[in-house]
C-alpha cells in the first residue's frame, strides 16, 4: 500500500512539472520580431559598392547591394510549440505573405536555406515562388522544394565549396556540422 501512495506522488509531482513545462513554453512563444514601422531601404538610398543586411526574425537575413537581393532561409511561419511538437506543421502561406511584404521583398534573386530543419527550410519554396528566386541549397532542401511544386528551373542544388554568383555577390556555401558533441561520451549516449 505505501508503494502505490509513493506511486501516486512521483505521478502527480510529474504531472506538475509537465504542466508548468507547458505553460512555460506557452507563455514564452512569441509572434515573429517584424515591427511594422520597420522599413528596408529602397535600393537608391544604398550606396554604391554597400551591402545592406537585414535581419527579418529567427535566421533570416535580407542582402543588397542595390541591384541584388538575396535571402537566407526565408522562414516565416511559426509553428506554436504544440504543433512543432506533435501536429502536423505546414508553411503559413500567410505569415509569409506578410513577412515578405513588412520587409518590402518583392523580387529575390535567390534564398538559401542554411540547412534542411523545417525552420530553416520549410517556407523557402513558397518565398521563391512568389519572389522568383533560386531556390539554392542541398539535394534535401530541392526535395523540400520539388514536394511543394516549385519547378525544376528555380531549383539548385550545390555542392560544399562550390561558388555561386548572384549579381556581385559570390557565396560559397562550406558543409559543417549541425552540432558539435563537447565530449565523445556525450555522444555515444545521445547517438547510441
Amino acid at each position: 500500500m505505501r508503494w502505490l501512495r509513493r506511486a501516486a506522488i512521483a505521478a502527480g509531482v510529474v504531472g506538475l512539472a509537465l504542466v508548468a513545462a507547458a505553460f512555460y513554453l506557452l507563455s514564452t512563444y512569441d509572434a515573429p520580431p517584424v515591427d511594422p514601422a520597420w522599413q528596408l531601404a529602397p535600393s537608391a538610398q544604398i550606396p554604391a559598392g554597400a551591402v545592406a543586411v537585414r535581419w527579418t526574425g529567427t535566421v533570416t537575413l535580407v542582402f543588397s547591394d542595390g541591384e541584388t537581393t538575396w535571402m537566407t532561409d526565408g522562414w516565416f511561419s511559426r509553428p506554436g510549440p504544440l504543433a512543432a511538437l506533435g501536429g502536423k506543421i505546414a508553411p503559413d502561406v500567410g505569415a509569409i505573405e506578410r513577412g515578405l511584404a513588412r520587409n518590402g521583398v518583392t523580387k529575390l534573386a535567390a534564398v538559401f536555406p542554411v540547412h534542411s530543419h523545417y525552420d530553416h527550410a520549410m517556407d523557402a519554396p513558397e518565398v521563391a515562388r512568389r519572389t522568383g528566386a533560386l531556390l539554392i541549397g542541398s539535394e534535401s532542401t530541392a526535395n523540400i522544394g520539388r514536394g511543394w511544386g516549385l519547378p525544376e528551373r528555380q531549383i539548385r542544388v550545390v555542392r560544399d565549396r562550390e561558388a555561386i554568383s548572384l549579381g556581385s555577390f559570390t557565396i560559397t556555401p562550406i558543409a559543417s556540422r549541425h552540432f558539435e558533441f563537447p565530449d565523445r561520451r556525450v555522444r555515444e549516449r545521445a547517438l547510441g
